[in-house]
């Protein structure tokens, strides 16, 4: 499950916030892209990260996520979607 909003400071930077959790039986990672789009619904901006860094999030566990795109005053709508997931393991 994932919860965002986006805001904007007296700057003009952009920043996605929010939280995911992890609903499936397995800890996994994740991969979110975030997209910023202008009043023409142009792309004006990709950004891809991974909330948990390389830790796995387990079932049931919510992780807090922020991502700043920087200024950008053509923005006025955004995007957030899970574009991967995955399992860290650790190597001996």
């Amino acid at each position: 499950m994932l919860e965002f909003r986006a805001i904007r400071d007296a700057y003009g930077m952009v920043s996605v916030i929010g939280e995911i959790r992890n609903v499936g039986p397995a800890a996994r990672g994740v991969e979110l892209q975030a997209t910023l789009r202008d009043r023409n619904g142009r792309l004006t901006a990709v950004g891809h990260f991974y909330p948990a860094s390389c830790t796995n999030i387990i079932p049931d566990e919510t992780w807090p996520f922020t991502y700043s795109f920087g200024n950008r005053q053509d923005a006025v709508s955004a995007e957030l979607r899970i574009v991967g997931a995955f399992r860290t393991i650790d190597m001996n």
